[in-house]
């Protein structure tokens, strides 16, 4: 379960411990240009649209709930970088090529039905900021970071162990008591 990340005014301003293909990952949530938010070098966390988009439905999936911290499925404008109160764009970069970067969107709706990602490139020049891009001010960048992998627990070497000598033990007692079953 992400940790919501809500600033002194109220606004969802990112996550921490957000899964996404059994990683974890910390998200912030910033408005500007792409290289304000990222850097000059660019440095991206997916490096596909099936990877971004990926980020993108972890979003919609596990961070903009509403509850106790606030409404931040059903109120857009609560996401830092969103300013309109029907829906807010949230942008994770895949890809930069020909001073141009590529993102999969996100799109939280005041509507919870209305909640989708967009499955196409949309492209903007790195140095074009994502507030201009010709929507209005409802977009915001998602800036993931990887924090650690899931441990997925492994059975007991011991365990497995005991498991196959009582098996061949099982096995052998059935050949030497005559029943001796075709298997």
């Amino acid at each position: 379960m992400p940790i919501l990340q809500i600033g002194e005014n109220g606004q969802l301003t990112g996550a921490k411990n957000v899964h996404v293909n059994g990683l974890i990952y910390d998200v912030i949530f910033e408005e500007g240009t792409a290289i304000d938010v990222f850097g000059s070098d660019l440095s991206l966390i997916a490096h596909s649209l099936p990877q971004a988009t990926t980020f993108s439905i972890a979003l919609l999936n596990s961070v903009f709930k509403d509850g106790i911290n606030g409404n931040f499925d059903t109120r857009p404008e609560l996401t830092a970088g969103c300013y309109y109160n029907l829906e807010c764009f949230i942008a994770t970069p895949y890809k930069v090529s020909d001073n141009r970067i590529y993102l999969s969107m996100a799109t939280n709706r005041i509507v919870e039905t209305g909640d989708y990602e967009v499955l196409q490139t949309t492209s903007l020049t790195t140095d074009y900021s994502i507030n201009n891009f010709n929507i209005g001010y409802n977009k915001t960048y998602a800036k993931w970071q990887l924090v650690s992998s899931v441990q997925v627990p492994e059975p007991n070497s011991f365990i497995l162990l005991i498991l196959s000598l009582l098996g061949m033990m099982m096995h052998r007692k059935l050949i030497t008591s005559g029943n001796n079953y075709d298997l």
